[in-house]
């Protein structure tokens, strides 16, 4: 977009001069999209606070009725009260396909939009009959892209993630329009080809097939994400690499492809056709490629900001590229308005923000020579601006992606040019394509081995964890401020000082307390058991069953633990166990001590419990008291009999200023009634339920002495040994207990409220 300055534009408003403009008008589109903004957030907080964009209209229209005099500043604040508007209606719609969670069989027909080929499955898109998009998974079926298939199987709508770091597969989802997913049974091919998908099915087939004759699988991989945005045959060790240095960027069609592609293309057909018609070609391959690549948000971004420039041009104005920038961020949201909470959305548009407006604090370095100065203020700019947003969604920033982009973007118009021009060029010679080819396949070992060489210097990632939103606020004003320190009088430039020290401290101290806060967390892992407790800076675990990669890892680095100061391990069975082992062969995490159960049943010589730093065993009446926590061992007696492993688990009664737990492990009913016998207290405001549910434990007079208000089963959904069991339920219902199972809840949250993650969520964004 344009400044709006010029004389026939003043004429038009009858505004006598340009300084009779206020500062806000001459970006309207920054401040619509500001505003359309502040009504999408407001109208999704805590169900929908429709009362305060109402207000903000209210003091809008005032504004503009009895405060404004210039017609300019009238028209703009006139448009920013129906930007707010409209940002609330958008707010109130977001969520609304995902408030009913359902799970039934059923069939359906429709266009396969595009394939995600897995290691195990295939995973497609599809849009009914209805114009709704689901999201279907198979082992068997045969789809491409452009065909007309026939879908049975079970129909399931989107929830919330299950623990905290967990991936929001509902945002990623319905923010690109997909409202449900299917488990397909069948699928039926009924005809093949509808022409704009299968022309860019061809596409993506005749890449993939020519950078697997040219390259190596590894590099070939790396390419055909760079190029189309399908990481399907990316290798994991080299996107773990480029991820942890921070240049993940490369490996995906981001802004910086786009802009390498126009000027590229503008070279070469202004050489061909006038500049306009140059202009206007490369506008319609570029959205031509937009849509062979699956249209990810930062290609719209490019897109929209690549015709808004081309516009500019035809009409003979000078381009804003904050104005640009704020037009197609309103242009997105007002279409999908969930992609407020994408990462990739939030990363894209940060980072061209930090280009435009975050690189003046480091320009000001005077002592360094201009140009070293100018080409690290760009990353040291993206780097430290998009910090709160990396660490919210990935929970670490890289550091040596500072100097590594100093290198890898420059180089990146080299890969992307000579990969298509070898594309291309592999119909006509061979040969050609073979030497352009070898030129990227040597850029492409020179990162990786540049990333493994940084990655070897000590302090190169910080693993902080997600921040919290006070800490997220005083970053940014701090930063604001920090961009306009200079300048004005120095009484003006002290005062500015004294606010940026002044947000730095408050950012420091939400942290700190962020960090010391007290809390319990019952993992949903599926068929086994693990509990997080974090208490002042030290974090513990009661078991650690199984779904280390998708929970238990997740959630640590999500509150950037990574020493583990205890681990009460309760019994050495798999579905409690197997996230211990994983946890100390994990080089990422350190494992102070493990308290293991002492009794001649137990056996945990299997285990490789020897590179924890140090082991205790328990027994019951132990006492500890350690961060807070004061933690009572009500089981095994050493002097008692037990039938197996299970009866004898670890049971812990746990004591936090926010209430009290017992964790029963799978302890069964003859060791409740050891436990009720021995005459130890053990009543509690949350039972973990013995067993996974199973109804040979937590008995009725084990529940009436224990008088908890909720209890948390632990288990998979349709499992083969019927937990949690119907006698179970019955009884906690006749008991006034509260049942919380983890399929269906998610993780249950003990702080200063108990709660479930996914109904926290639903009740902040989704009501």
């Amino acid at each position: 977009m344009y400044r709006v300055s010029e004389k026939r534009l003043l004429r038009s408003l009858k505004i006598r001069s340009a300084s009779d403009i206020p500062g806000v008008c001459k970006r309207p589109a920054f401040f619509l999209c500001t505003t359309f903004l502040v009504g999408l957030l407001s109208a999704m907080w805590q169900g929908g606070v429709l009362w305060f964009p109402l207000v903000l209209c209210l003091c809008g229209g005032c504004l503009v009725f009895f405060g404004v005099k210039e017609r300019a500043a009238r028209i703009l604040l006139l448009l920013m009260v129906g930007s707010l508007c409209l940002g609330g209606l958008r707010g109130r719609q977001a969520f609304r396909p995902f408030r009913a969670v359902y799970d039934e069989r059923t069939s359906l027909e429709g266009t396969v939009l595009q394939v995600q080929p897995g290691e195990d499955r295939v995973t497609f898109i599809v849009r009914t009959q209805q114009g709704i998009r689901i999201r279907a998974a198979s082992t068997e079926a045969v789809v491409q892209e452009g065909d007309r298939v026939r879908l049975t199987g079970r129909l399931q709508g989107l929830a919330p993630p299950e623990n905290p770091g967990g991936f929001n597969l509902l945002v990623y989802d319905g923010a690109r329009g997909i409202w449900q997913e299917m488990q397909v049974d069948t699928c039926m091919v009924l005809s093949r080809g509808h022409f704009p998908y299968y022309l860019r099915c061809l596409f993506l087939s005749r890449v993939r097939t020519t950078l697997a004759r040219l390259l190596p699988q590894e590099q070939a991989g790396a390419i055909l994400a760079i190029l189309t945005g399908d990481r399907s045959a990316m290798d994991k060790d080299m996107t773990s690499v480029f991820q942890d240095c921070g240049i993940a960027h490369i490996i995906a069609v981001s802004g910086l492809h786009f802009q390498v592609l126009c000027d590229f293309l503008e070279k070469i057909l202004q050489r061909i056709c006038a500049r306009r018609k140059a202009l206007f070609l490369t506008a319609c391959i570029v959205w031509f490629y937009c849509f062979l690549t699956g249209g990810q948000v930062s290609t719209w971004r490019a897109a929209l900001m690549l015709t808004l420039r081309i516009g500019a041009v035809f009409a003979g104005r000078k381009e804003d590229a904050l104005n640009s920038l704020g037009l197609s961020a309103l242009v997105i949201l007002v279409v999908r308005p969930l992609y407020i909470f994408d990462a990739a959305f939030q990363l894209s548009y940060m980072a061209s923000l930090a280009l435009i407006i975050a690189q003046r604090p480091w320009l000001r370095w005077y002592r360094i020579p201009k140009g070293i100065r100018t080409r690290c203020a760009a990353s040291l700019a993206v780097v430290t601006w998009c910090a709160p947003v990396t660490l919210q969604h990935f929970h670490q920033i890289s550091l040596h992606a500072v100097l590594l982009n100093l290198v890898v973007v420059p180089l990146m118009s080299v890969v992307i040019t000579a990969s298509l021009l070898s594309v291309l060029l592999s119909v006509v010679s061979a040969g050609a394509a073979r030497f352009l080819m070898g030129c990227v396949y040597y850029v492409l070992v020179f990162y990786r081995e540049s990333c493994l060489l940084l990655l070897k210097l000590p302090g190169g990632i910080l693993k902080i964890g997600a921040l919290p939103w006070p800490a997220v606020v005083c970053f940014y004003v701090g930063y604001g401020i920090w961009i306009g320190l200079h300048g004005g009088t120095e009484q003006a430039q002290k005062r500015k000082k004294r606010w940026a020290t002044a947000c730095m401290f408050m950012l420091c101290l939400s942290i700190l307390q962020y960090r010391m806060q007290t809390q319990v967390l019952f993992l949903s892992v599926g068929q086994g058991d693990c509990a997080l407790i974090r208490a002042w800076g030290r974090a513990y675990l009661v078991d650690a069953g199984p779904g280390y990669d998708r929970a238990l890892k997740p959630c640590l680095t999500y509150y950037g633990i990574q020493t583990i100061s205890g681990i009460f391990l309760t019994h050495k069975d798999q579905d409690h166990s197997e996230g211990v082992q994983r946890l100390l062969t994990d080089p990422d995490f350190t494992v102070q001590e493990i308290y293991l159960p002492e009794h001649t049943v137990h056996d945990f010589h299997e285990l490789m419990i020897e590179n924890a730093e140090h082991m205790q065993n328990l027994t019951a009446g132990d006492h500890l008291e350690m961060a807070g926590l004061k933690i009572r061992v009500l089981s095994p007696d050493p002097q008692a009999e037990y039938a197996d492993q299970n009866s004898a688990s670890l049971c812990l009664q746990v004591g936090t200023k926010h209430g009290t737990i017992c964790f029963m492990g799978d302890a069964d009913q003859a060791a409740e009634e050891m436990i009720l016998a021995s005459g130890r207290n053990v009543q509690c405001d949350v039972l973990k339920a013995g067993h996974h549910g199973s109804r040979t434990s937590t008995s009725e007079d084990f529940l009436m002495a224990a008088e908890p208000v909720a209890a948390w089963i632990s288990c998979k959904k349709d499992n083969s040994y019927g937990h949690p069991h119907p006698e179970v339920l019955a009884r906690l219902s006749a008991c006034g207990v509260r049942p919380v199972i983890s399929y269906e809840n998610g993780c249950l949250v003990m702080d200063r409220a108990l709660y479930t993650y996914q109904e926290a969520y639903r009740k902040r964004w989704m009501q």
